[in-house]
């Protein structure tokens, strides 16, 4: 009898798509309103927190409310630099430092120009069924997360520039800015 062997895809980050970066179509400011209707602040608090506390990265990531800033090219990458997301054609030294989940698969949506962890096979595949049932792929991802910090996000579209301001989690959220990431703490 022949035995078939399948390759586990399944909790694995597959490389940059231009394609799945341009299926999101929400600025921030729709992003947070679809959020709202849709009632997802439950979902955040219980079951997301627990697959980030489940595998221990809570430290390392916070979730991320999906929206896109800008219109990219197919060589194209979003990356964060001194608080400030621009599009780049300079691929030099980039690390994926936000996830997005697209018909049951992880890809890199924004970048950084300096090292930041990369996520567990685990962690992806367990937070990944999870927003695929509770059908948040499209509002929902992951990033890296500082402790103690939260990423406030404005954007200039004449300019193509998205702001990020790093602020203190307990602080209240300036006019103008949005909270785009939810952190996770132990009790």
């Amino acid at each position: 009898m022949a035995t078939t062997t399948i390759t586990e895809t399944r909790g694995t980050v597959a490389d940059y798509d231009s394609d799945v970066y341009n299926t999101v179509n929400h600025t921030l400011f729709i992003a947070c309103q679809k959020a709202e209707e849709r009632n997802i602040q439950p979902v955040i608090n219980t079951a997301v927190r627990d697959i980030f506390l489940k595998h221990n990265v809570e430290e390392d990531y916070s979730a991320c409310l999906i929206h896109r800033h800008y219109d990219l090219a197919a060589d194209e990458r979003n990356v964060e630099a001194d608080g400030k997301a621009v599009a780049s054609k300079d691929f030099t030294g980039l690390y994926p430092s936000s996830w997005i989940f697209y018909k049951g698969t992880c890809y890199p949506y924004e970048y950084k120009r300096y090292v930041v962890p990369q996520p567990s096979p685990a962690f992806v595949a367990d937070l990944g069924d999870l927003l695929e049932e509770k059908g948040l792929t499209d509002l929902v991802g992951f990033q890296t997360y500082t402790n103690g910090i939260v990423g406030l996000e404005s954007t200039d579209r004449e300019t193509n520039v998205s702001t990020t301001v790093d602020q203190d989690e307990k602080l209240p959220v300036p006019e103008g800015m949005a909270p785009a990431s939810w952190a996770f703490f132990r009790v």
